[in-house]
């Protein structure tokens, strides 16, 4: 049995894995869809609304954007 642990991509992609190509894009993908989701969770007590609002954050710390000029 070997023990095949995933690495991941540096700072400030450290929670990405490697097997992700280009970890810039990957969180700008994520982030532009959540942003596109996140009006259908209104509510100050909708728990989906929250984790929504805490993923974005960190992607926002790892340097998303929701501009189109990453490329």
């Amino acid at each position: 049995m070997t023990d095949d642990f995933p690495t991941f991509h540096r700072k400030p992609y450290e929670e990405i894995s490697t097997y992700v190509n280009d970890p810039r894009q990957f969180v700008n993908d994520l982030y532009r869809e959540l942003l596109e989701v996140r009006p259908f969770f209104p509510g100050d007590t909708n728990c989906t609304g929250f984790c929504i609002d805490d993923l974005m954050t960190r992607l926002e710390n790892m340097g998303a954007t929701s501009a189109f000029d990453d490329d």
